[in-house]
């Protein structure tokens, strides 16, 4: 195994421990890609460590971070609601606030718009 690889093992796992626990789970895998090159090849494969993410059985490369924070995080933001609903004017503050670009959208309860929002 080289460094890297090493390295992200156990962020990997865990990150895995972390997801598995969710009130909703995540189950994440691994696949030693020296024992199971067939599995490599097919996705494109071509260094070491490398992170797939699959939706709806297609796969994308994962962009974010080698910690489990980092892994954690990513996963979370791909895989929770598409929009948080806010009820006061301090929910929005709160939101606003809580990273660096937040996208806010206001309808009408019930509008297509706001239907549009809740299934982005």
């Amino acid at each position: 195994w080289c460094g890297h690889c090493k390295n992200l093992e156990p962020e990997y796992s865990k990150a895995a421990t972390v997801l598995a626990g969710l009130e909703n789970p995540i189950s994440i895998a691994k696949v030693d890609a020296t024992e199971h090159p067939e599995a490599a090849g097919t996705y494109g494969v071509k260094g070491y460590p490398t992170i797939k993410w699959f939706v709806n059985g297609q796969d994308m490369e994962y962009s974010g971070g080698r910690t489990e924070a980092d892994i954690v995080s990513w996963v979370k933001k791909r895989t929770g609601p598409p929009c948080k609903p806010l009820a006061t004017a301090a929910d929005v503050t709160s939101f606003r606030e809580s990273a660096d670009v937040v996208l806010v959208g206001f309808a009408a309860e019930g509008s297509v718009e706001f239907k549009t929002l809740e299934s982005a």
